[in-house]
């Protein structure tokens, strides 16, 4: 039995002048706050006399924190970014069998929920030139004045769920020479547009993304293990829901 545990925070405040001028042109302010928690559990083993290694597992992980990023325009003075909290949790199993001692069959499986939730905090602060001729803002019709929000306080939400396979055939040739070919599935999350202009009613998001992979690969040691040769070619296809 194997516990994995981590936990990490992070607190930074950044500047950027953009424009490289005496003037105030373009300035942007990073102010990043960000916490996250994991826990991991597995329970591993043999059987079938040591033919059959399996493990089997438990994954849970867990972040909030903010991204606030003042923009400082000669023009306009804009607050965008805004507040994220995530979690995922998955389970998973995997076995490696020896058919042969040369050839052995690995399969695994692993089942994922994901969410993110994001609330943007994005709004004009100042206009230092004065009111500018700016797009009708969203639930008002009227053009965009100090303290209008870019987009909608409001909090939004995506999830994904999926379940991915993986299986490797392995054939040992000696005790240098390994052949593989292997296929898995994999997946990552949708998510959110962190800054954002014009002024917008809702706010934009991406759709989960999935990928296919396969390979078909080796793996040399040689010269008493003083010499690694790695070698591989493989195909990764990606679509989105």
């Amino acid at each position: 039995f194997k516990s994995i545990t981590a936990f990490r925070t992070f607190d930074g405040e950044f500047f950027n002048d953009n424009d490289g001028a005496p003037q105030p042109v373009s300035q942007l302010i990073d102010i990043f706050e960000h916490e996250q928690f994991s826990q991991e559990f597995q329970l591993l083993g043999t059987a079938f006399e040591d033919r059959l290694k399996w493990i089997l597992g438990a994954y849970y992980f867990e972040e909030d924190g903010k991204n606030i990023n003042p923009v400082r325009f000669s023009q306009a003075h804009i607050q965008s970014g805004g507040y994220f909290d995530s979690d995922s949790w998955a389970i998973f199993g995997q076995g490696t069998y020896e058919i042969t001692d040369k050839l052995s069959l690995t399969i695994g499986l692993r089942y994922t929920e994901d969410t993110k939730r994001y609330l943007p905090d994005q709004f004009f602060e100042f206009f230092p030139i004065g009111p500018l001729p700016l797009p009708p803002c969203p639930g008002t019709g009227l053009p965009c004045g100090v303290g209008d929000r870019v987009l909608p306080y409001v909090e939004e939400t995506t999830d994904a769920e999926e379940l991915t396979p993986m299986v490797n055939l392995a054939y040992r040739w000696n005790n240098s020479f390994m052949t593989y070919l292997t296929y898995s599935d994999g997946f990552q999350g949708g998510g959110f547009t962190q800054r954002l202009f014009p002024p917008d009613a809702s706010l934009p998001a991406f759709d989960p993304e999935f990928v296919q992979s396969s390979a078909l690969g080796f793996k040399y040691d040689g010269w008493s293990y003083t010499l690694r040769r790695n070698g591989a070619v493989f195909c990764a296809e990606y679509t989105a829901i």
